[in-house]
């Protein structure tokens, strides 16, 4: 006696198998790469408040006209000059590795579009859950 409802038995291959743990890898990186760009996002924002703080910060502050900067667990006295420099080359980074993370998460996103496709075509929406 059959189920009312029951799903149609599908033979899962090894390719299948392949493809199903290639859709996992890919989704953790995903999470991954999510994760990398907000904490980026976060970084660039605080850099923003910094750059915004430094020009607003008075050339003649301090005995050198220098700023307190920290680096590591510790507030070094440095010129304002050398502070918006080094402001301004952490933003280019941040910046570039925000751009390389949209561009991996594009491609994964994609890959993850395709073999979700693949392997519902494959295996049927019955024999298989690739939703979060």
């Amino acid at each position: 006696m059959a189920k009312k409802g029951s799903t149609e038995q599908v033979q899962v291959t090894w390719e299948d198998q392949q493809n199903i743990n290639t859709f996992s890898k890919l989704n953790i990186r995903r999470h991954e790469l999510e994760a990398q760009i907000h904490g980026t996002k976060k970084q660039l924002e605080d850099l923003e408040d910094a750059s915004a703080e430094l020009m607003l910060a008075d050339d003649d502050d301090g005995e050198d006209g220098g700023v307190r900067m920290l680096v590591g667990a510790a507030f070094l006295h440095t010129p304002k000059d050398d502070a918006e420099s080094k402001v301004e080359a952490l933003t280019g980074e941040a910046q570039t590795l925000l751009a390389a993370l949209h561009e991996e998460l594009g491609g994964v996103t994609s890959r993850l579009a395709d073999l979700k496709v693949a392997l519902y075509a494959r295996l049927g929406s019955g024999n298989i859950n690739l939703e979060e």
